[in-house]
């Protein structure tokens, strides 16, 4: 089950669900601070995520190819 998005203006909220979920939302979050140009191009920029996973906050974007579809 995927974790639920909340958008809010240019913010997409995703609030884990459980364990699964906070440590999908610190691994994403992780992922795109490493990540290089190229790769980043293909991901929702992460602004910001709690110390434990439970909320990751990200840039919204819109549907299309390249973009992630759960945070638009």
């Amino acid at each position: 089950m995927r974790s639920p998005v909340v958008v809010i203006g240019w913010f997409a909220f995703k609030i884990a669900r459980n364990k699964r979920g906070r440590a999908s939302n610190l691994y994403e979050a992780k992922l795109y601070r490493i990540s290089n140009e190229t790769r980043r191009a293909l991901l929702c920029p992460a602004l910001w995520v709690s110390p434990k996973g439970a909320l990751l906050i990200m840039t919204a974007r819109s549907v299309g190819p390249g973009f992630c579809f759960e945070t638009c």
